[in-house]
């Protein structure tokens, strides 16, 4: 288990206490703070759960969310937690999910198609950026495309 997830766990120990609790969570909550603590697994996995609850995901979609979702929690150990921007998720009428952020360069989308289908792509807000468009065949490679996705 990460320290992030052991650390989450802790702290909703803590939380739970009937004489402190209240005092515990005002002392550690960090939503409001700029220091990259503040960037907890607590943000990705509330984001996975919304994903989860108001979707209608396949199961390929489920497998291939939870793996990005993992490699996206790898990846605030590996770079500046300042890089990890907030993104967002909608499905569309062709049954993709698309999980997308919009950065000062343009927009980057991660699409997971439930017919086993995964894209990555980016459109520049100009013409000085190319525009990209990658499939990927395996899975296993979603760890490329989660930096990918926070590269831009």
């Amino acid at each position: 288990m990460s320290k992030e997830k052991n650390d989450t766990i802790w702290m909703e120990k803590l939380y739970q206490s009937d004489v402190f609790g209240k005092q515990y969570k005002e002392r550690l909550d960090l939503t409001g703070s700029t220091a990259p603590s503040s960037f907890t697994f607590q943000d990705i996995e509330a984001t996975y759960t919304n994903i989860l609850m108001n979707s209608t995901l396949s199961e390929f979609q489920q497998k291939a969310l939870l793996t990005l979702f993992q490699e996206f929690d790898i990846i605030r150990s590996l770079i500046d937690p300042n890089r990890l921007k907030s993104f967002d998720s909608s499905m569309n009428e062709d049954k993709e999910l698309l999980i997308f952020r919009k950065s000062s360069l343009g927009l980057t989308n991660i699409i997971i198609h439930d017919d086993e289908c995964i894209a990555f792509s980016f459109i520049p807000y100009n013409s000085e950026n190319k525009t990209i468009l990658e499939f990927v065949q395996n899975p296993a490679e979603l760890d490329k495309l989660a930096l990918l996705f926070f590269s831009y």
